[in-house]
């Protein structure tokens, strides 16, 4: 590995560049607000994926399938699964009422 960083040019080139910009306050300020950002994107894809699984995983309970097989197919634990059943349930008993 010491043989590699040595002569591997963009190693090199990237030590060099890192040493530069690391001491730049103005570069640190941007990457920090840069990865806030990048922090707030990744929450926002978790949560979309998350609101797809639910969803998933209510048209599965609707069209007859067991809560541990939902809860295994869409990657949610089996008591939020249990959960949603409930709230289905109640849902078609209000309807029905």
């Amino acid at each position: 590995m010491q043989e590699f960083v040595k002569n591997d040019k963009g190693f090199s080139q990237y030590s060099e560049r890192y040493e530069e910009v690391s001491g730049d306050m103005a570069v640190r300020r941007l990457f920090a607000a840069w990865t806030a950002e990048m922090d707030k994107l990744d929450i926002a894809k978790e949560l979309g994926k998350q609101e797809k699984a639910i969803e998933d995983a209510k048209r599965m309970l609707l069209k007859g399938f067991s809560p541990e097989i939902t809860a295994d197919c869409v990657d949610l634990p089996l008591i939020e699964v249990q959960e949603l059943l409930q709230q289905i349930d109640t849902d078609n008993q209000a309807a029905a009422e």
